[in-house]
């Protein structure tokens, strides 16, 4: 059968890709490939202001990320009942 794996064509081709270009290169390549469309993932600080709000590179922001992007669970009403069920 043609389409079995084979260990030693496969190490060949490895050892191939290898010799052309280093690993860190190719890692480099891709990196400017995707930084010239603008593709490239750039981590950002986020600050938290607490409850639903934060501020992302100076601009103030909603966390819809959270399970509190409406702000309830810091409402005066849920804590009351919360801390009423919890010591019930």
């Amino acid at each position: 059968m043609g389409n079995e794996f084979s260990k030693s064509n496969f190490d060949t081709k490895t050892q191939k890709a290898c010799d052309s270009m280093s690993w860190t290169d190719d890692i480099h390549e891709e990196l400017h490939e995707l930084d010239a469309q603008g593709l490239r993932r750039r981590l950002r600080t986020v600050d938290l202001l607490g409850g639903m709000r934060a501020s992302v590179e100076n601009k103030d922001c909603v966390l819809f990320c959270t399970n509190n992007y409406l702000g309830l669970a810091d409402h005066p009403h849920v804590l009351e009942r919360s801390s009423k069920t919890i010591l019930h």
